[in-house]
This record gives C-alpha cells, sequence and structure tokens, in this order.
C-alpha cells in the first residue's frame, strides 16, 4: 500500500491558497458594511462601517473555516450561503435594528398612514 505524498508548497503559494480562500469573506463582509446602513436603518450606538466589516469578516472567515471541515474541501456553495447569511445577521446585530423597526425610509416606500 503506498502512502499518499503531500506536495511541498512554497511560501508564495501558500500565501496565494491562503488569500483566495479569505477573499470571499473580505468582500461579502465589505458589501454589508457598505450596503447595510442604507437597506436597515442603524439604532442609536450602532457600529461604525470599519469595526462591522471586522466584525462581518471574523464571522464569514468562522464560517468559510467551518465549511471546509464539514466538508473536507473549500469551495461548496452551501458554505457560500452560510457566508452571506452570516454576513447579513452581524450587519443587522451590529446596526441594533431590531431597535428601530426594520428597513430604513430609503430602502422602502412609505406606506400612507392607516394602513
Amino acid at each position: 500500500m503506498e502512502v499518499a505524498r503531500l506536495s511541498s508548497m512554497g511560501l508564495v503559494e501558500l500565501l496565494n491558497h491562503v488569500a483566495n480562500f479569505c477573499a470571499p469573506a473580505f468582500v461579502v463582509a465589505g458589501l454589508t458594511a457598505w450596503l447595510g446602513p442604507w437597506l436597515v436603518r442603524p439604532a442609536a450606538g450602532a457600529l461604525r462601517r470599519g469595526p462591522q466589516w471586522l466584525l462581518n469578516t471574523a464571522a464569514g472567515l468562522a464560517v468559510l473555516l467551518l465549511g471546509v471541515w464539514l466538508f473536507d474541501q473549500d469551495g461548496k456553495m452551501a458554505s457560500y450561503a452560510a457566508l452571506v447569511l452570516a454576513c447579513a445577521s452581524t450587519q443587522w446585530l451590529g446596526a441594533r435594528a431590531w431597535r428601530t423597526g426594520g428597513f430604513s425610509p430609503r430602502a422602502a416606500k412609505k406606506r400612507p398612514r392607516g394602513q
């Protein structure tokens, strides 16, 4: 029985793999932190965009690592769906959106009074 050999990877290849693994989390976290205030009205004391981006990124990387652990490979659509859900959830929590009652007036159409 032959033992599988691990391929040797140089530092540049390793950094390339790590960067490509982390890129979806950085992009989705940045988009949710940037677009979040226009979609959901932030409450008083909500996180600013920088800390919100870091929180979204941490949640996204944790979800992607969990996906690699569960599926034994990277790039599953279930991992990416969980990434979007995790970033949206941390955005909602960071904006304290449960205190404002929902969407921002810029994103939602105004309803007439009495309805």
